[in-house]
């Protein structure tokens, strides 16, 4: 596939939308709305009985409390790994005391372009930040 033209149809603080004109070697021609981020982090912590912490926040377009992972867009210039860590504590008060990933996953989406850098690491609930846990 070649990218055959790209054009900037909207932009914000949080992301930027392109028209993208592609076509593959067999001459077949794709036109897509990709909406375009520069990623996020997402710390999946399991504590000690195995289960994962999850906070309860409201989404807008979900106009409802949703439970999920703690999550965060990267600031400038921000690694992934230092923004999971930083949205843990954040929303959490947990800290998580690893230098690199248990494991990394990043998977873009369909006319999305997000690079979501997922981190997991077993917590100790006695090592919280702010709730003493």
């Amino acid at each position: 596939m070649k990218l055959i033209s790209s054009h900037e149809v909207y932009r914000c603080d949080l992301f930027r939308v392109t028209e993208d004109h592609a076509k593959d070697p067999g001459g077949f021609e794709i036109r897509r709305s990709i909406v375009r981020h520069n990623g996020s982090a997402v710390m999946m912590a399991v504590d000690d009985r195995r289960r994962i912490l999850l906070v309860r926040q409201y989404r807008l377009p979900a106009n409802a409390n949703l439970w999920e992972l703690p999550a965060g867009r990267l600031d400038s210039g921000e690694k992934p790994l230092q923004a999971a860590k930083r949205e843990l504590q954040e929303e959490t008060g947990y800290r998580a005391p690893l230098e690199e990933a248990d494991f990394f996953l990043s998977q873009p989406r369909l006319c999305l372009r997000e690079d979501d850098h997922l981190f997991g690491h077993e917590i100790d609930r006695r090592r919280s930040a702010t709730h003493g846990r």
